[in-house]
This record gives C-alpha cells, structure tokens and sequence, in this order.
C-alpha cells in the first residue's frame, strides 16, 4: 500500500461523496488524487468548495484559491483532462486498474517529498520513474444559470473543463441518457465506454437530425 487506508475515500453515490468532500475540507490536504474522469474531478473540486463554503463561510472564489493542488488517476470513460496534462507521449502510466492507481501515488508521493525537502523548484516537476510531474494550472469554464438572481446564481455556480455547443452537446446528451437507461441491462458495461459514444451517435442523434428534431 502507497497510501495509508483512512486518507482512501471511496464513494458510490452522491450523499457518500459529500461526506468525503467535507472530510478532506477539513484535513487540509495539499494533495487530492481523483481516481476516474473528467467528471470525477469536476465534481470533486466543486464538492470541495462547496464544501469549504459551508465549514467556513468563504466566497466560492476564495474557496476555490484555497483548494489543494488535484491529481487525476485516468480511471474515467474519456479522460480528457489526464491526456491533456499527464505525462509526455511515450510516458504513460498505463490504461487503469490497480497497477496505475500505485504508480501515479508512488510519483506523488516523490514529488511531494522533493518539494517538502526544497528539491524542486516552484512550477517545475520531478523525474519519478516514467513521469514528470508537476503543477499545471487548467482554467475552468464558469456555467451559470441566467434565470435565477444573482445570489443564486454565486451559490449555483458550476465550473467544467470541456464545453460544447451544437451536435457535440446533443451528442453527450444522448449518451447520458443512453448510460441511464442502460444502467440495469447487461449492457451497461459497453455502453458506458468510448463505444457507447459511438452507438448514441448513430441510434440517436443521426436519427434525430435526419428527421428534424434536432433541427
């Protein structure tokens, strides 16, 4: 084990997630090691803010400023983000499972020691094994909705990494729903894969356009 046991949060539903947000609010950790995809570590550094505004009062933007740096381990469907800011081509951690879980702790931990130690100069990472690692600052996309006031619209607030428009929205929103319905079939697994992106494509949003309905 790279990681003591009750700083591991592993969650399966929302109510169990929030606990886990508030939790690491709390401990004030300088690192957050998300296991799953672009969604996993949107929701985990909104749950965190949300979390720290509760505990602590804050305004969302300087709960945000106070949030510790997050790593992604690429668990997800997509992975996006761990394409867009892991490793070089050619040092990949691999494509999941218990094996990548323990080499991206084992190279935070070494980075977090260099750090602590005064080995690593600010923005730059350590060489540890296969990877560099390091600090990248990713802008996020704020969504608001313009229906509610202002004060609500601060409370609701919603950042994401990746935003779309047009037939690439109607796209996700097609395979969201397809992941819904197929949640209790033997499907679920293949559908909730890059595949599934596929087959929402060509079920639904080509039959949708061709008809007009998404016209």
């Amino acid at each position: 084990s790279v990681q003591s046991p009750d700083r591991v949060y592993a969650t399966a539903n929302l109510g169990e997630a929030r606990v886990a947000y508030e939790t690491m609010a709390k401990a004030n950790y300088g690192v957050v090691a998300c296991g799953g995809g672009d969604g996993t570590l949107a929701a985990t550094i909104h749950g965190m803010r949300d979390a720290r505004r509760r505990l602590y009062g804050e305004s969302a933007e300087v709960a945000l400023a106070r949030l510790p740096r997050f790593a992604l381990i690429p668990l997800g469907t997509g992975n996006a983000m761990a394409s867009l800011v892991g490793p070089p081509k050619g040092r990949r951690f691999g494509r999941g499972g218990a094996a990548t879980v323990t080499r991206v702790l084992e190279a935070l931990r070494a980075d977090c020691r260099a750090r602590a130690e005064g080995r690593l100069e600010e923005g730059k990472g350590v060489d540890c094994q296969d990877a560099l690692l390091g600090t990248i600052t990713v802008p996020l996309v704020e969504v608001r909705d313009d229906s509610l006031n202002a004060e609500a619209q601060e409370k609701e607030a919603e950042g994401c990494f990746l935003a779309g428009c047009g037939y690439d929205s109607f796209i996700l929103d097609d395979y969201s729903r397809m992941r819904t319905w197929a949640r209790k079939t033997p499907l679920k697994g293949a559908l909730s894969s890059v595949f599934g992106y596929f087959v929402a494509t060509a079920t639904l949003t080509l039959p949708n356009y061709l008809s007009g309905k998404d016209r």
